[in-house]
């Protein structure tokens, strides 16, 4: 079975970060295929999972991907957002879309890419990591049908 694991970027191997490759090699060193999925391909910890031999690390914001074809994804999302909230869209609080245009200028998540991962790779689950990549996820999986189970996740320390 495939497995993914989805995090921004893993630049500071701290918190996180460290998390999601230790969770990769965990998985991996038990025989699973792990697809390692980042937004920067940058950090010593990528050649780690690199040179592991069931992890593959995929950068989702690399060269070849169709600026046309990652806005219409993005502008999908949200017309499908329009939708589903179609008897919420008249009330007052509107709140969400506002939330939504912000997280689709802003942060530009790459919504082509993980729904092109997820339609040829079709990984069992997907774990995500830390609330940007997680909420990428969900507007992925709004476009994308499948049999993946998705799995976001934070993970917080509390400190003293």
């Amino acid at each position: 079975m495939r497995l993914a694991v989805y995090i921004r970027s893993v630049r500071t191997a701290r918190g996180a970060e460290q998390v999601s490759a230790n969770v990769a090699c965990g998985l991996a060193d038990l025989g699973q295929q792990v697809d390692f999925l980042v937004e920067a391909d940058q950090g010593w910890v990528l050649d780690k999972l690199r040179r592991h031999a069931n992890i593959s690390v995929i950068n989702l914001r690399a060269a070849g991907s169709s600026r046309f074809m990652h806005r219409w994804y993005q502008l999908k999302v949200l017309l499908r957002s329009l939708v589903m909230r179609a008897p919420d869209a008249a009330s007052a609080d509107s709140g969400w879309l506002r939330q939504l245009l912000r997280l689709l200028s802003k942060n530009d998540p790459p919504v082509f890419p993980l729904c092109r991962y997820l339609k040829s790779k079709r990984p069992g689950s997907m774990l995500s990591y830390l609330n940007d990549t997680n909420l990428n996820l969900m507007l992925a999986a709004l476009l994308c049908r499948g049999d993946t189970r998705y799995l976001p996740s934070v993970r917080n320390h509390i400190s003293t």
